[in-house]
Formats: C-alpha cells, structure tokens, sequence
C-alpha cells in the first residue's frame, strides 16, 4: 500500500509514487542504508556540518545494520537529532536536521526511510524555492540511490 507524505511542499507526485513502489520491494536494512546515503547527500549539498550527536546518530544505525546495536539505542539517538531540529531558526536547517533524525530511525522503523526522503523535498524547496526541475532531479537521485541499495 503506498505510502502517504507527512509534510506538505512542491513535490513531484509521479515521481514520490515510484520511490513509493521501490521502497516496497526493500528490506528495512536496505532502507537503513539508503536512509544514511540519503541524509549524508543532503549533509553534503547544504554543507551542514556533521556535529556529534549527527555523528552518533550515524554510527548507532550502522552499528544496528551490523546487529551491533540495539534498536532502543538508535531510538535515543533519533530523538536527540528531532530535537536539534526543534531548536533550530532556520527552515533549512530543520528540514535538515528532520532528513538525518529519520534517516537514522529507519533502524526503528521502516516508515522513517520514506519520511526522510520527503523532508530531502522540503530541503530542494527550501535552497531553491519555486525549482520544480531541482525538486525532480532529488526524486529522481533518490530513485536511483533506492534502486542501487542492495
């Protein structure tokens, strides 16, 4: 059953349906790890500095693909990313900070792929407001990153 977006933004609605129809086919390790590509790409293209508790977020999902850590731990984690995104006065920022919160609680739930994938959107919106064509070129990397995960 397909997925239904959480936050409202320009989006791509074909495009958001075909991620939705791969996620289906992926196992929640598979989410995990593209969840962490997903938030490290966006790290990267906003050129947000990876802080510690990001850097803890990061290592406790790896550490769960590795049956190295518990899904509580990653949960903590998770929640203490949510928080940063909480505090901070930036959109961008937040939107940010709410792609790494739930691509590391993809180790908790699967949902939380999809989540992060949506609020990587809301970043395109954010550093390129009105772009349908940067909005499309982030869903159609997020296909192609989902598709390559395996």
């Amino acid at each position: 059953m397909p997925t239904r977006a959480k936050i409202t933004c320009n989006d791509d609605k074909e495009l958001r349906m075909i991620l939705d129809a791969i996620y289906e086919t992926k196992t929640q390790l598979q989410l995990a790890k593209y969840s962490l590509l997903l938030a490290h790409h966006i790290l990267e293209i906003t050129a947000i500095p990876i802080n510690e508790v990001i850097m803890q977020g990061f290592f406790l999902n790896e550490q769960w693909q590795n049956k190295q850590a518990r899904v509580h731990d990653v949960r903590v984690v998770g929640f203490q990313i949510h928080e940063l995104a909480k505090k901070a006065r930036d959109p961008l920022i937040q939107a940010v900070y709410r792609v790494v919160g739930h691509a590391v609680s993809s180790a908790h739930r699967i949902e939380h792929a999809m989540v992060a994938s949506d609020y990587a959107i809301l970043v395109m919106n954010a550093l390129y407001p009105n772009d349908q064509l940067a909005v499309e070129k982030e869903r159609q990397f997020q296909i192609h990153l989902m598709e390559q995960i395996s």
